[in-house]
């Protein structure tokens, strides 16, 4: 297996982008706002077994999704809210961590 699949951990090279995300090890967790936009990042994570957390609407398909959170994915206001709690726990787990 090649070391991540173009267009979820490394830009494509063959694309004009100038930024190219390299990480050293995969991810724990995968937050996605808009799974329904991201089918192909589902798949990808799905396959190379990534769990996910998405915020999903009546219409999403939960086939690759983990974690589902139901929200109203067009309130933005909700979405920021939703966010920068996770933000906040994800920094409380960490500051714990390192005790």
């Amino acid at each position: 297996m090649k070391e991540a699949f173009p267009g979820f951990l490394v830009v494509n090279k063959d694309s004009n982008a100038s930024i190219a995300l390299k990480f050293r090890e995969r991810p724990d967790l995968l937050i996605i706002c808009q799974p329904n936009e991201n089918q192909l990042l589902l798949r990808e994570a799905f396959s190379l077994q990534i769990p996910v957390l998405a915020f999903v609407d009546s219409n999403t398909c939960l086939d690759y999704i983990t974690y589902p959170i139901p929200v109203n994915t067009e309130n933005h206001t909700w979405m920021y809210y939703c966010l920068d709690l996770l933000s906040r726990i994800a920094n409380c787990f960490s500051s714990l961590k390192r005790s």
